[in-house]
């Protein structure tokens, strides 16, 4: 009976820790099941600048999404992690990227079999919104690959960036909007660091 949570390795040099602390296929409402304990413990000893809430897509494909619900939920995540790290940690919360399902008709697919479920744009709605109210930052992870439907131009391309269910990314996906994030990061901290005089 041994789980392992988190596992990571680290270098002797400055760097970037990642620590990923939810499960492939989990939603919000796994994040919030965790153990209390495990949780203080783990954030605690990484001490973390930045925690990522990276969940909506799992959220957007279930025929029960309830929005009302999800909103609070997510907003008690927020002060959940914002307990488990009281240094203030930014706090990102990834929009749900573009995931298309099977079997619709007139869909925007090159086939025209495969749309986006109606509740993945509401949960990225939820999202942005309470991020703005939060004061949390926000990443358009749907924008940044391309909108609407990209994740079949991306499945369809000729070095395949999405798996042909059009909801995950390949290795090379992965490389490719990870790189997109990065980027992005680091220019809003460029850019806040201008805002500052240049100060870390």
């Amino acid at each position: 009976g041994v789980v392992l949570d988190t596992v990571w390795t680290e270098r002797l040099r400055p760097g970037v820790t990642v620590s990923a602390l939810g499960l492939t296929g989990a939603t919000l409402a796994d994040l919030a099941s965790r153990d209390e304990s495990m949780m203080d413990t783990a954030i605690g000893f990484l001490a973390p600048s930045l925690v990522v809430l990276a969940y909506g897509t799992n959220e957007g494909f279930d025929p029960a999404f309830d929005p009302v619900a999800y909103e609070r939920l997510l907003r008690a995540q927020i002060d959940r992690m914002r307990r488990f790290a009281p240094w203030e940690a930014s706090i990102l919360i990834l929009g749900a990227p573009d995931a298309l399902k099977n079997g619709v008709t007139g869909g925007c697919s090159a086939d025209g079999l495969r749309a986006p479920p109606a509740s993945l744009a509401v949960v990225r709605d939820v999202q942005r919104r309470v991020a703005a109210d939060l004061g949390v930052a926000f990443w358009d992870w749907h924008g940044r690959m391309g909108g609407d439907c990209s994740a079949d131009r991306l499945a369809l391309a000729a070095e395949p960036l999405m798996r042909g269910d059009r909801v995950h990314f390949t290795s090379a996906g992965a490389d490719w909007i990870g790189g997109v994030l990065a980027d992005d990061l680091l220019a809003a901290y460029e850019a806040w660091k201008a805002g500052q005089g240049g100060a870390e």
